[in-house]
């Protein structure tokens, strides 16, 4: 028998935590499967937002500052799939963060296949009081399983951990639009990705759940106004006709 998960706990950092430990054996394939690979194109994208440039360069003689140079604050990190697209881009330096004990641990596993320093923080992002550690911070995916007031204290600790002039991105999976677009996304989310969870032996509610957090949370433009109300530049853009959105920009210089 099917048991209701109370909404006034789909926030809190616990319930979050075991949703994701009891997805955390399933949940790398079937997120790739069951956004038709989109969520690994939309990493990409929102890694590509950080702007980081290229490899440490000459100019003038004088060595210029690359990004082997800088620290990425990946938050809500899962096990680690932006990783490939920092490292790539030429960044040896990650701060992983995350609160589910079972993600944590095969995030732990999987930084063992990169030529990179990186640490896996067990931890509540909200507790982090690493201020003004960060040249860029990242985050895939996460936005959707905080609450309102959550989302507030993030673009405060977002500024808080960012160096002058530092950057950020966040993409989050969203609530499409258009009516009829609408329509079959919400019917996805409801159905059909639970059903997969279930046939691919995942947790069918936690994967459910899901689809709830997506459908409450809508879009990235409420965030892109809490980050600008925290002195931060940042720019909203919807992808896919309103599958997915970002939210990238900068904090200013001194």
């Amino acid at each position: 028998m099917k048991t209701k998960e109370p909404q006034d706990l789909w926030h809190n950092p616990e319930y979050v935590a075991g949703l994701f430990d009891r997805m955390a054996a399933t949940y790398g394939v079937l997120n790739y499967i069951t956004s038709f690979g989109f969520s690994e194109r939309w990493r990409k994208e929102c890694v590509h937002l950080l702007g980081i440039p290229s490899p440490t360069s000459q100019t003038r003689g004088i060595t210029a500052k690359g990004p082997e140079d800088e620290v990425v604050y990946d938050l809500m990190t899962g096990m680690g799939e932006a990783w490939p697209s920092l490292t790539s881009a030429g960044i040896s330096r990650i701060v992983s963060v995350d609160l589910s004990p079972g993600m944590c641990g095969r995030a732990r596993e999987n930084a063992k296949r990169y030529n990179a320093d990186i640490e896996v923080l067990q931890k509540d992002v909200m507790t982090l009081v690493d201020s003004g550690q960060a040249d860029y911070v990242v985050c895939c995916f996460g936005l959707k399983t905080l609450s309102d007031s959550d989302r507030t204290s993030l673009a405060q600790k977002t500024r808080e951990l960012l160096k002058p002039g530092g950057r950020f991105a966040f993409v989050e999976i969203s609530a499409a639009r258009s009516w009829w677009l609408g329509f079959l996304y919400r019917f996805y989310l409801r159905r059909v990705i639970p059903l997969l969870g279930r046939l691919f032996g995942g947790d069918a509610l936690a994967y459910g759940m899901l689809g709830k957090y997506t459908e409450s949370f809508g879009d990235c433009r409420q965030f892109a106004e809490e980050l600008q109300n925290e002195g931060l530049s940042a720019q909203y853009r919807s992808l896919f006709f309103g599958c997915a959105s970002t939210v990238s920009g900068s904090k200013p210089e001194d």
